[in-house]
Order: C-alpha cells, then sequence, then structure tokens
C-alpha cells in the first residue's frame, strides 16, 4: 500500500524530505477525502493540498527540490544580498556611461584624454549624443539576466512568483542607478573633485562635511 512505501523510504532514508510537493489526481470526492484524512505514522502531521497550478506556471527544477522553509527563507535572504551588491556594482558603470555626455569637457580636466580634442566634430557630438544612450541601453538590458538568475535561484517554485521577483529588483535597479545615483553623485563630485585637489581643506577651519552636504538635494 501507499503507507508501507512511504515507511519504507523512511527507514531507508532516516526521515523524508522536509517538504515535498506531490501531484495527485483522484477518480472520486470520497478518494480525495480519505486521503485528505491520513496522517503520518510517528509525527502526526496531515497532509495539506490545494489546487495544483498551471503546469506551464511551474518552475520544475524547484518544485523537485525539496526544502525547508528555513532553507527557503535563507536561500531568498541570500538572493536577497547578492541583488544589492548587482546594484551596487553597476552604479559607477551607469555613472561612467552618464559621463560620456561630458566626454569633450572631461578630456580638458584630463591631460590623458587629450586626443579627444582631435576627434572630427561630427563624431565627437554623436559619442556624446548617442553613446550615453547606447551604453546606458546595454547596462539595463544586462542586468537583466542576472536578475532572472537570482530569482530562480531563490527557490520558487512557480514562474510568476520568479517573475515578480526579477521585476521587483530590477525596479530597484532603476531607482537607485537611474534616480538616486545620478542626483548624488552630480551634486556631489564637484565637491569631491575640490577635496581631491586641495586636501589640506579637511584640515582647515571649515567643515569639509557642510562642504559636501551642500549639493545634495
Amino acid at each position: 500500500s501507499l503507507r508501507e512505501q512511504i515507511e519504507l523510504r523512511c527507514e531507508e532514508h532516516s526521515q523524508l524530505t522536509p517538504r515535498a510537493t506531490a501531484f495527485v489526481t483522484f477518480g472520486n470526492l470520497k478518494a480525495r477525502a480519505c486521503a485528505l484524512s491520513q496522517t503520518s505514522a510517528d509525527g502526526g502531521l496531515k497532509i495539506s493540498s490545494r489546487p495544483a497550478p498551471q503546469p506551464r506556471n511551474i518552475y520544475w527544477p524547484n518544485m523537485l527540490r525539496g526544502r525547508s522553509e528555513i532553507a527557503i527563507w535563507l536561500r531568498t535572504l541570500l538572493v536577497s544580498v547578492v541583488a544589492i551588491l548587482v546594484i551596487i556594482i553597476f552604479i559607477p558603470l551607469v555613472s561612467l556611461a552618464h559621463k560620456i555626455a561630458t566626454l569633450e569637457q572631461i578630456a580638458i580636466d584630463y591631460n590623458w584624454l587629450s586626443w579627444v580634442s582631435d576627434l572630427p566634430g561630427w563624431l565627437l557630438a554623436a559619442i556624446q549624443g548617442v553613446g550615453p544612450i547606447i551604453l546606458v541601453t546595454a547596462l539595463y538590458a544586462m542586468v537583466v539576466p542576472v536578475f532572472s538568475c537570482l530569482a530562480r535561484c531563490s527557490g520558487s517554485e512557480l514562474k510568476e512568483w520568479i517573475h515578480i521577483k526579477v521585476m521587483w529588483m530590477y525596479l530597484g535597479f532603476l531607482f537607485v542607478n537611474g534616480l538616486v545615483a545620478p542626483a548624488l553623485i552630480g551634486s556631489i563630485s564637484p565637491y569631491m573633485r575640490a577635496l581631491f585637489d586641495h586636501p589640506n581643506i579637511i584640515f582647515s577651519d571649515s567643515s569639509y562635511l557642510e562642504l559636501l552636504t551642500v549639493g545634495i538635494p
């Protein structure tokens, strides 16, 4: 019987997977009610049931791996930390892409970019006008597969939840790299450059922290 098979597997593997999932089709309501009334031999844990999702909505690699609730929460926490690190790593890359719009001015400040002034006017205008758009678009597209991989590794059993996690991670990426980081970097960078060029200002009577906070919106 089914109970004997379960007990046999329990003896072979010491215990069942903390969280196991099965799809069962019953021939009638009586058989379903009988199955739901069964309990395990020792633990007394009742079987819970719910309507099965659409097969195309199931991410089977996660469904086939039984995991405890603690393991799922730990995986979700780890994925969240990695997603935050990815967002932080992309901040300087996206900021650098935006800076290309002022490439001509940057070339004046840095001698190793003096070759920029030798470029034809139409080419320099194209680089400053189209370059940032292409690079930012490429960076925004690159991060989507990374978030998709992280969402699949989070342990979600439904593709619907995987898509929702990708959406939230990408929303956080857009908020940080598209709004917060450009505003802060754009306002603080002149003061950071002043501190870099004149480090003795840190030891002067005026507070350099006040100098930095002036540019923060």
